[in-house]
This record gives structure tokens, C-alpha cells and sequence, in this order.
């Protein structure tokens, strides 16, 4: 299954207007199979950066020492290519690099593998007044990695810099089961342009659809300040149940 991340970031000087988004989504069954297995799941990610003049930059060698720089903090990377935006002022560099869905053994936050990675673990749902076998996932970011991701850059150039202090989140959870799932967004998201701001909301996911959970504000500072911040938790329902909304 094609898992596919987009991180959109700067890595210029001066850019204060930039626009900075991680874009993704996470699949249902791999979800389930990383709880099972215990094995790391890749996921691909698209490192965009933005700046005007960039695309005239794919081959410039201070280009390849960045990629290399974004390689040291993921399992792999390599430059995708450069290319003019149409109706932007700016151009789009496209680093292609490689991250995991991990499923770690206790509760407690350990140090992250990768500058960004998810995590998931198993959890009791209460569903009609009955617990229920669920899971929940979260996205997990290292400031460590940032700091040496950043250090790299600005040896590269004192005047670049990549900053991830505020960054759009936007996960979509994709049911590639053969029956319905229950998705309990998080506190502080928007859903499919709805804002959650009260606990428990369950929304059916049938098959083949999917949701996007977009983090606010407070949950967007949550994941650099803390180094985490949960998405949803998910279970499969009984036949005869049914979640407050449909998707």
C-alpha cells in the first residue's frame, strides 16, 4: 500500500510568508498490521520547499548537500526535481525521503527514530457502554533531529534555515478494510472542515472513504513543543452498532 506524506517546508532566507504543511495518509490495515507484526512500516514522504528562483537551483551543489542533510534524519532521501509553479511566484523543490509507522512496546514517549514518524498502540474504547479492542495513533516529531537537521543546513549556508515551529498538519486515515470503521478524532482538529472541540465524536468510515483530521493551532504547537500529538483512535464496531456520523 502507497503511504504518501507531504512535508512543506522553507529552507531559505527571509521567507517568513512561506507556507509549511505535512500532508498524509495512513491506512487502516497498516495500522493493524504494525500492532500485529511489531515491524516498522515505510512511508514515503515529499519534502517540498518553496522559494522564488529555486527550480534554476536543482544543480547547484549546495542543493545535494541539503538532501543529504534531510537524508541523515530519515531512513532515505534523494532530490525528486525542481519545477516552475504555474500562477506562483515561486518554485517548488521536491525532496523524496522515507519515514515509518512503528508500533513501540510501553506508553512512554521514546526518542524518535526520524524527524517525523507515527506511532501506534492498542487501546480499551468504551463504545455503547461496553470496552472495546481499539488502537491509536499519533504523530511523533524529534526535536533532536530538528536541531541537527538544522545545524547540517546552516553549514551548508549560514543564511538557510528550515523551521517546522508552526506547520499545517493535515492526515487523512484511508479504510482499506472490508468493513466499517469507527475513527475518534482528537480534541483541537478540524474534520473534514468540522472542528472537534468536544470529546468522544465517532464517525462510521465505511470502506474505500476516507477523512482528513487537520490539526488546529494549539495541536500544530503541541507536536514541535512536545515532541507528539495524538490523531485519532480507531475501532472496528459490532454489527449493530452505529457512530454518531457517517462518512
Amino acid at each position: 500500500m502507497f503511504k504518501k506524506i507531504a512535508l512543506t517546508c522553507c529552507i531559505a532566507a527571509g521567507l517568513s510568508a512561506c507556507k509549511q504543511e505535512v500532508v498524509g495518509t495512513l491506512y487502516v490495515r497498516d495500522l493493524l498490521e504494525v500492532l500485529e507484526t511489531k515491524k516498522d512500516i515505510p512511508v514515503d514522504i515529499s519534502i517540498n520547499i518553496y522559494e522564488m528562483g529555486i527550480a534554476k537551483k536543482c544543480n547547484d551543489p549546495k542543493s545535494d548537500q541539503i538532501v543529504k542533510a534531510v537524508a541523515a534524519q530519515f531512513q532515505s532521501a534523494s532530490l525528486a526535481g525542481c519545477e516552475v509553479v504555474k500562477g506562483s511566484m515561486r518554485d517548488r523543490m521536491t525532496i523524496k525521503a522515507t519515514t515509518v509507522l512503528t508500533a513501540p512496546e510501553g506508553r512512554e514517549l521514546s526518542a524518535g527514530k526520524y524527524l517525523l514518524q507515527f506511532d501506534a498502540m492498542k487501546t480499551s474504547v468504551t463504545n455503547n457502554n461496553k470496552q472495546v479492542d481499539g488502537l491509536f495513533f499519533i504523530a511523533h516529531f524529534s526535536k533532536e533531529k530538528y536541531e541537527e537537521i538544522r545545524k547540517a543546513i546552516r553549514a551548508v549556508d549560514m543564511m538557510a534555515n528550515i523551521d517546522l515551529e508552526e506547520v499545517d498538519v493535515k492526515i487523512s486515515i484511508n479504510n482499506d478494510l472490508r468493513s466499517d470503521v469507527v475513527v475518534v478524532p482528537t480534541i483541537g482538529s478540524f474534520v473534514d472542515g468540522h472542528p472537534i472541540d468536544v470529546e468522544n465524536v465517532y464517525l462510521t468510515l465505511q470502506p474505500r472513504k476516507e477523512i482528513e483530521a487537520v490539526f488546529g493551532n494549539v495541536k500544530s504547537a503541541s507536536l514541535t513543543m512536545n515532541q507528539w500529538a495524538a490523531v485519532a483512535t480507531l475501532f472496528e464496531p459490532e454489527p449493530s452498532d452505529k457512530a454518531a456520523t457517517s462518512q
